[in-house]
């Protein structure tokens, strides 16, 4: 993660880094492999909360929150070309979208079970960091 990364997430509370392992078993529970720049957050914290920029909150799920929540709301049943792996810590879901060539990341309402609700936001995990600082 970058110095400007860091500085972004400043007052995110970040928590003991995930294993290796421990992403290797969600991504092949997910069927998803993660984008680089996301493994590379997750081998400094599994997870982080708090505030981003001057108006938005952030919380990024821990690889076995990934697993359960997706499974708990049904994320695959209903909009199969989304991943969640976080929120604003209320209503907007984060989500990789594999709809394209590649991974990006998006919003959704947790409430929407249509894919056409989703938003894209970027096409990396730092460009996702900063497009919520704004």
């Amino acid at each position: 993660m970058d110095n400007r990364i860091k500085n972004i997430m400043k007052n995110m509370e970040f928590t003991t880094p995930a294993t290796t392992e421990e992403i290797n078993a969600a991504e092949k529970e997910l069927g998803l492999e993660f984008p680089k720049s996301y493994v590379d957050f997750l081998l400094i914290t599994n997870g982080a909360e708090g505030s981003i920029g001057e108006e938005n909150y952030l919380v990024l799920w821990s690889v076995n929150e990934i697993v359960e929540l997706n499974n708990e709301y049904a994320v695959k049943e209903f909009t199969p070309q989304l991943t969640y792996f976080g929120s604003d810590g209320g209503g907007t879901a984060y989500a990789f979208d594999v709809s394209g060539d590649t991974i990006s990341f998006a919003e959704i309402p947790f409430e929407s079970i249509d894919i056409e609700d989703r938003v894209h936001i970027a096409n990396s995990f730092n460009a996702f960091v900063e497009a919520l600082a704004k």
